[in-house]
């Protein structure tokens, strides 16, 4: 019997030490659309930004990355991450 408890409890712990290792965090993101996209000065975004838009403007923090897609992209605030645009014209 203590044969059959080992086993069980051996599968036990390997199955929840494979959940903690494969486990993925949940990944906070903000997405936002329109003709003009803006991230208002004094307002932090805390995660991953992605834009789509004709004039996306940046005047707050970002503290993730920023994925934009527009005619224009204009940075004013801070970006604690990095950035990936498509678009024309990048400031």
């Amino acid at each position: 019997m203590s044969k059959k408890l080992f086993r069980g409890f051996s599968f036990l712990l390997a199955l929840v030490v494979l959940i903690a290792v494969f486990a993925v965090p949940a990944m906070a993101f903000d997405a936002r659309t329109g003709g003009t996209v803006t991230v208002p000065a004094g307002e932090v975004v805390n995660g991953d930004l992605y834009l789509a838009g004709s004039t996306l403007i940046v005047d707050g923090t970002v503290n993730g990355d920023i994925f934009g897609a527009g005619q224009s992209l204009t940075i004013n605030g801070i970006v604690n991450g990095g950035v990936t645009f498509f678009g024309q014209t990048m400031v």
